[in-house]
């Protein structure tokens, strides 16, 4: 068999997938360390305190969107790097403003704030293991909308330098459902172990993360395999 992977007319090599399925691992990575880096921060000036000053509320926001600005802008380039090798017209640059601002957006209706870590402790406190299902179900069919949203602007720009972008949104769909499963059985794991530190909190949400982006990184591979250059 030669080094590329099922379809030699594509040109995509085994080398690339690795790297595809690592863009995610990394983009996680960091994702979790710098959420984690803004909680502690937020902890000691206060920011997250009930009784916080204005300032101090504008700061935690601040903090907030640096996060996601830095997890977006890392998510969004190494995997354009990726689908560069692939596709010699990508455009790296609509392809990042895109995803940066689709994930600033999510962020913001999903709310997320500087305390988030703070708060595992009570949701662990409260979950118990008949809630899995429901949490299952809710956290697939959710990330399956948001995958095939996200997908569909992913598509639009994907086409300007490449024919077969029609599959890059239903995969994603599917991708972002799958990375949802490992996201909910692993989180309800940490739920079930109220008694963790901070610093096994910290590695647990690492692995978590970092396995939920892998599963969606390797089933977006029909994706990516569907791709031709124009």
């Amino acid at each position: 068999m030669s080094s590329t992977l099922a379809l030699p007319e594509s040109g995509l090599r085994s080398a690339l997938v690795r790297q595809w399925v690592m863009a995610h691992v990394i983009a996680a990575a960091v994702c979790v360390v710098t959420a984690f880096a803004a909680s502690g921060l937020a902890k000691v000036f206060g920011f997250a305190a009930k009784d916080a000053t204005p300032a101090a509320k504008y700061a935690a926001t601040a903090l907030v969107v640096a996060v996601e600005v830095i997890y977006a802008l890392t998510y969004a380039y190494l995997r354009g790097a990726v689908l560069r090798q692939l596709l010699p017209k990508f455009p790296m640059r609509a392809w990042c403003i895109v995803i940066v601002g689709m994930i600033l957006v999510l962020a913001a209706v999903a709310g997320f704030t500087a305390d988030t870590v703070t708060k595992a402790p009570q949701a662990a406190a409260t979950f118990t293991l008949d809630k899995l299902p429901m949490l299952l179900l809710a956290m697939t069919v959710a990330a399956g909308v948001v995958g095939l949203a996200f997908g569909t602007l992913e598509a639009l720009v994907l086409r300007r330098a490449a024919t077969g972008a029609g599959v890059w949104a239903m995969m994603s769909g599917i991708a972002f459902a799958a990375g949802a499963v490992v996201l909910a059985l692993g989180s309800a794991l940490v739920l079930l172990q109220p008694g963790l530190g901070e610093a096994a909190m910290l590695a647990a949400v690492l692995v978590i993360r970092m396995l939920m982006q892998g599963t969606i990184g390797l089933t977006m591979i029909p994706a990516l395999r569907s791709l031709q250059p124009r």
